[in-house]
């Protein structure tokens, strides 16, 4: 994986033939999420983590992704971002929801 701020390099282009399985993940970090009446985040960063393997997308990946991003403590709480329109909100703090959000991103791909 590959920690790409949204100022740096360009996105990279996978090949579908080749490289099925990987994609390109958006973080956002460093905000507050509120939740009234609706969760969003406010402030923070976004960053891109590049080359990630949606089959091997587990709890253990995510605190990966927050190493990259600079975190080094356990505090650290993921939401999956989902929906139509993407106005929802999952927690992801097991194996069996990070499994849930690689299969949402392959149903999306």
């Amino acid at each position: 994986m590959i920690l790409r701020s949204i100022n740096g390099a360009r996105n990279p282009s996978y090949d579908p033939l080749y490289e099925p399985e990987y994609f390109t993940i958006k973080i956002t970090h460093g905000g507050i999420m509120k939740h009234k009446p609706t969760r969003y985040h406010v402030g923070g960063h976004v960053d891109f983590i590049d080359d990630v393997n949606m089959t091997e997308l587990k709890l253990s990946v995510f605190k990966s992704m927050v190493e990259l991003c600079g975190y080094t403590n356990d505090s650290v709480t993921f939401w999956h971002e989902f929906g139509r329109l993407g106005d929802k909100m999952r927690h992801v703090s097991t194996d069996m929801e990070a499994t849930v959000v690689a299969k949402n991103i392959l149903k999306i791909e």
